[in-house]
């Protein structure tokens, strides 16, 4: 399955943070899993949060779709039990446009080889890497932080995009859900409130990812630790707040597939 975690804002809606929190996830809740990493952003957050930082990064994602290596050249084993293909050269992502065979190859062939792949795509609406991500994700996480304007505009486009996809790609992807993100536990936002504006009716869910003290969250990041494996009470309490949000959303899989046999 393809995944992505996107929103066509200004940035700022933690959709890096959250592939780099999920992703992991996903062979501790699914034993055996094999998890694919692939970053088209801008920025370098997912992979240094997994332990991939950029300066030790000899071949990327930007080489292998410009001919440079191959996909294993570009690929790299976190210790957080995912594989990870980094950028190397952000302006070498940022100079030309690959064909979208090359990259339809690489996701074809990882899909041969592992069984969830996240796409970090970035925030820009114009941008070929979302494009791109569109045309092959299964299922895409919308965040949005309640008090961050630009995040509740960014949600509106990326819905618009999806749902201009889902004609061409028969009702794929599909929106995973919308993550409500960085919530204070005395957060007045309420998840309703998130649906009336985005305008869901009841067919899209809306998770919400609420604790005391977000600090944890940047502390483990410094530290290229996802928040699972990072210590403390808080962090403990984010990443069980992340996890009920795997949990939940695999179980919805889980029925769906029941119910289409």
């Amino acid at each position: 399955m393809v995944l992505s975690v996107m929103n066509l804002g200004k940035g700022g809606s933690g959709k890096s943070t959250l592939t780099a929190n999920m992703a992991p996830l996903l062979p501790t809740i699914v034993s055996g899993a094999k998890v694919l990493v692939i970053n088209l952003d801008d920025n370098y957050n997912a992979q240094e949060i997994l332990a991939i930082p950029y300066e030790e990064v000899l071949l990327g994602i930007d080489d292998y779709l410009f001919g440079a290596a191959t996909r294993e050249e570009s690929t790299y084993h976190s210790k957080w039990y995912v594989d990870v293909m980094p950028v190397r050269d952000q302006a070498q992502m940022d100079s030309g446009v690959p064909s979208e065979m090359k990259m339809r190859e690489l996701v074809d062939e990882a899909r041969t080889n592992y069984d969830f792949i996240w796409l970090d795509a970035t925030a820009s609406a114009k941008a070929w890497t979302v494009a791109a991500t569109l045309a092959m994700a299964d299922a895409v996480f919308i965040p949005v932080v309640p008090d961050h304007i630009d995040t509740l505009a960014g949600a509106v486009k990326t819905l618009d995009r999806i749902r201009g996809v889902q004609t061409s790609r028969h009702g794929k992807p599909v929106i995973a859900g919308i993550i409500q993100n960085m919530v204070k536990a005395n957060s007045s936002h309420g998840l309703e409130g998130i649906r009336d504006t985005l305008a869901l009716g009841d067919m899209v869910q809306v998770f919400r990812w609420q604790i005391r003290d977000f600090s944890s969250i940047e502390v483990a990041r410094s530290k290229g630790t996802p928040i699972n494996w990072a210590s403390g009470p808080q962090a403990a309490e984010a990443a069980a707040a992340m996890k009920e949000i795997m949990w939940h959303w695999l179980s919805e899989q889980t029925d769906r597939r029941g119910q289409r046999r």
